[in-house]
C-alpha cells in the first residue's frame, strides 16, 4: 500500500491541472531484459557496454534519458550493476514484467482522485530500470520510477548488496500489493 500512495502521490505532486488520464510508458523494461539476456553472453566488457548502449540506452523512451540524466546513470553503470548483481536481477526480473499489468489500475486510480482533485493535470509515467540509486522522481510531466527498486519486496534477493541501504528498502518495500 505504502508504494501505490508513493506512486499515487507523485500524480498529485506533478499534476495539477489537466482532464486526461496519465499516459504509462513501459517500454524501457522490455529493452533492458533484451540488453541484460544479451550481456550474460559474454565476458567482453565492450560488447557489454555495446548491448546495453544500442539495446537499452539508444532505444529509450524520454523518461529514461530523462532519468539517466537526473541520476548520473551511465553504460558502465549499468553493466557494473548487472554483472555485480545477478541474483538481485533474476529475482526482481518477474516483479518488473508485472508493471505492464497494472496500467488500468494506475488509471483507475488516477481517475479515482480525479474526482476528489479535479484539477489534477495529465502526466506521463515512465518505468524504467534504473541504476538503483533511485525508485522514481519527477522531472516536468514526466514521473519516472526505477522499476527495479518499486517492485523489489522481501523476497527479492539482496545478498550480493554490501549496501545495508539498498536491503533495508526492499526489505520494507510492501510492493507485493502491487506487484505480487
Amino acid at each position: 500500500m505504502k508504494q501505490s500512495l508513493s506512486i499515487i502521490l507523485a500524480f498529485i505532486t506533478i499534476n495539477a491541472f489537466s482532464q486526461e488520464p496519465a499516459k504509462i510508458f513501459t517500454s524501457d523494461i522490455d529493452n533492458f531484459w533484451v540488453a541484460y539476456d544479451s550481456i550474460q553472453k559474454t565476458d567482453d566488457f565492450s560488447k557489454k557496454l555495446n548491448f546495453i548502449n544500442k539495446l537499452y540506452i539508444e532505444k529509450g523512451s524520454e523518461g529514461l534519458k530523462a532519468f539517466m540524466e537526473l541520476r548520473d546513470y551511465n553504460d558502465s553503470l549499468y553493466v557494473k550493476l548487472i554483472d555485480g548483481y545477478p541474483k538481485f536481477w533474476n529475482s526482481v526480473r518477474p516483479n518488473t514484467f508485472s508493471i505492464k499489468n497494472k496500467s488500468n489500475e494506475f488509471n483507475k486510480a488516477f481517475k479515482n482522485f480525479k474526482r476528489l482533485y479535479p484539477q489534477l493535470k495529465n502526466a506521463e509515467m515512465y518505468f524504467i530500470i534504473g541504476g538503483l540509486r533511485s525508485g522514481g522522481t519527477t522531472f516536468g510531466n514526466m514521473i519516472l520510477i526505477g522499476a527495479e527498486i518499486a517492485t523489489a519486496n522481501p523476497t527479492t534477493d539482496v545478498s550480493e548488496f554490501r549496501n545495508d541501504w539498498l536491503k533495508n528498502v526492499f526489505q520494507g518495500n510492501p510492493s507485493t500489493i502491487l506487484f505480487p
